[in-house]
């Protein structure tokens, strides 16, 4: 199973501000490892583990048992209060430290921090009778790797990815920002795409552009005029995976606007017609019909599953919806829409 660590820009460069000294300031003396806790929310569905990180308890030196350059250990009571909180408040627990020292594309676990792991995560997993998640991650200048334990196959699991979400200031330029694992590039090597179609897109997206298209999932809620559009042209762009959300049927009022849409089908299910067209744009792309309302907990459960969502919808009751979704499982929301009024003979044409 897939998993990942998602979390706000804003946390995370304070998480990297506390783990990394500034270079200039490590060079003029010894660089010691740091420590913090993240406490995190969880969204498990049937392809990846989600750690939804909402709070950073950093360790200063009065929390630490020792720390050098080569090594760090909390103090027992800082465990302690750490674990008591999740217990307590339902969270998961990620324990990060640094490796000042490296530089490298690659940083990874050392011998002593498998073997640490190995010893506290299975331990670790008993201590509640809820499904409890504990994830290490170990975070270089220029890279970082993750692991998590899974506690039915007793197995320390790669978790591929880090997301980092939103943005902090107006210099911050990418608002949803996937930076693999050293395990989840081992384990997912990527080059260029093969693919003609894309090579001209690829020119303007560059590689890690086209990457995370191919490998994102998508979910466009609302298949009228604007999600018809959406749709088509993710699957022309290269997507990896489409789930559409739509509870309706296709009606001759509707095929002004429905690209693609002729007579010949009427009466058929919004989710169907455009799985069929845009399997056909992009025979790679895997395409998810959901054929109910986002108001309906299949759908929710399916909207979960998405890297963004797209709402295309119609009425803001949808709109809270996609808007407590997004907030509550730190998935980014793109809302989109256009209105037409008619106001004494005057058209008033509104679009967000």
């Amino acid at each position: 199973m897939d998993a990942e660590i998602v979390i706000p820009r804003r946390l995370w460069n304070r998480l990297r501000s506390h783990l990394l000294i500034d270079k200039e300031e490590s060079r003029k003396g010894k660089v010691d490892e740091q420590l913090a806790f993240l406490l995190a929310g969880k969204s498990v569905d049937s392809k990846r583990v989600r750690l939804l990180v909402r709070e950073i308890l950093p360790a200063h030196s009065e929390n630490l048992e020792y720390q050098s350059g080569i090594g760090v250990a909390p103090k027992q009571d800082f465990v302690i209060k750490a674990l008591n909180r999740c217990q307590a408040e339902g969270w998961q627990l990620i324990e990060v430290h640094s490796h000042p020292f490296d530089s490298s594309p690659s940083t990874t676990f050392s011998g002593i921090d498998w073997g640490n792991d190995r010893r506290k995560m299975p331990a670790l997993s008993t201590l509640s009778t809820e499904p409890f998640l504990h994830a290490t991650m170990v975070m270089g200048r220029n890279s970082a790797d993750a692991h998590f334990y899974d506690s039915v196959t007793r197995e320390i699991k790669p978790v591929s990815r880090i997301v980092i979400i939103g943005v902090e200031n107006s210099g911050s330029r990418n608002a949803l920002e996937r930076v693999p694992t050293t395990s989840g590039n081992m384990e997912h090597e990527y080059g260029a795409s093969g693919e003609v179609k894309h090579q001209r897109q690829q020119a303007v997206l560059g590689t890690d552009g086209q990457r995370a298209l191919t490998q994102s999932t998508i979910a466009v809620i609302g298949l009228g005029g604007l999600g018809s559009f959406v749709t088509l042209e993710l699957a022309h762009l290269g997507v990896g995976r489409l789930i559409l959300i739509d509870p309706d049927v296709i009606e001759v009022s509707n095929l002004n606007r429905l690209l693609g849409a002729g007579m010949a089908e009427n009466g058929r299910r919004k989710v169907e017609f455009y799985k069929d067209v845009a399997s056909g744009v992009s025979p790679a792309t895997e395409v998810v019909p959901v054929g109910a309302s986002i108001l309906q907990e299949d759908a929710l459960s399916r909207a979960k599953e998405a890297d963004l969502l797209v709402g295309c919808v119609d009425n803001h009751g949808a709109r809270l919806i996609l808007n407590q979704l997004a907030i509550r499982y730190l998935l980014p929301l793109v809302d989109g829409g256009a209105g037409i009024t008619l106001e004494r003979y005057h058209l008033n044409l509104a679009e967000q």
